[in-house]
C-alpha cells in the first residue's frame, strides 16, 4: 500500500546511493508511489536512474567475455527497465519516447524469449497498444493478434490475461470499423473476466462498456 511505500521513500533517502539491486527495490517502489499520485517529473529521474543502472550492468565486461558469460538474465532486466521508463513516458504523453523504449525491449525479449513467454505476450500487447493508439493501426494488429494467439496458447481460454488481450485487440477492430469481430472479442472478453474475476471486478465492468460502446 501507499504507507509501506512512503516508509520505504523515507528509508531510500538514509540510504547512500550505490549500484545495489535492494536500493532499486527500493526506489522502484517509490516511484510508483509518485505514479499513483501523478508525481510524473518526479517518477523519473528514479526510472532513469533503474534503466541507466541496467543498461551498464548488460555490458559484458572484460571477466564475462574471458568467461564466456551469459548476459542474458540482465539484458532480460534491462527490458523490463526500458518498459517501467515506457510505461511513464506514456502517462507524460512523451509517445515518441515510449515507442522507442518498448521496441527496444520487445526486441530484446524477441532474441532471448519463445512467443509465448509471458513476458514476450506482454511486451507485444504494450507496442501494439501503444501503436494502436497513435494512429499506427496497421502495425497494430499483428501484435496485438500475436498476443492474444500466445495467451491462448499458454493460458488457455479461460483466463483474465487472455480477456485483455483480446478487449485490446477489440478496440483495434472498433476504430477500424470492423464491428462484427470486435463485437465478438469483447463478448469472449467479457464472459472469461465474469467467470474468472467476478461481474464487479474492475476489468469486468471495463469490458463490460467497451462491448456497450461497440
Amino acid at each position: 500500500g501507499q504507507a509501506q511505500r512512503a516508509s520505504e521513500a523515507r528509508a531510500l533517502k538514509q540510504m547512500e546511493p550505490q549500484d545495489d539491486e535492494a536500493v532499486l527495490s527500493i526506489s522502484g517502489n517509490l516511484s510508483m508511489l509518485y505514479q499513483d499520485q501523478g508525481r510524473y517529473a518526479e517518477a523519473e529521474p528514479i526510472l532513469k536512474a533503474e534503466y541507466e543502472w541496467a543498461l551498464k550492468q548488460a555490458k559484458p565486461d572484460s571477466l564475462a567475455i574471458r568467461m564466456n558469460l551469459s548476459m542474458d538474465g540482465k539484458r532480460l532486466f534491462l527490458a523490463d527497465r526500458m518498459s517501467g521508463l515506457a510505461g511513464l513516458y506514456l502517462k507524460m504523453r512523451r509517445v515518441q519516447e515510449a515507442t522507442e523504449l518498448t521496441t527496444a525491449a520487445l526486441e530484446i525479449k524477441r532474441q532471448l524469449l519463445k512467443d509465448n513467454d509471458p513476458r514476450m505476450m506482454r511486451e507485444m500487447n504494450n507496442l501494439g497498444m501503444i501503436y494502436r493508439d497513435n494512429g499506427r493501426e496497421k502495425e497494430a494488429e499483428p501484435l496485438l493478434r500475436q498476443a492474444v494467439a500466445a495467451a491462448r496458447q499458454v493460458y488457455g481460454n479461460q483466463h483474465p490475461e487472455l480477456a485483455i488481450y483480446l478487449d485490446n485487440l477489440a478496440l483495434l477492430y472498433q476504430r477500424r470499423e470492423h464491428y462484427q469481430q470486435a463485437e465478438q472479442l469483447q463478448r469472449e472478453a467479457v464472459f472469461i473476466s465474469q467467470q474468472t474475476l467476478g461481474s464487479t471486478h474492475p476489468n469486468t465492468l471495463m469490458q463490460r462498456n467497451s462491448l456497450a460502446v461497440n
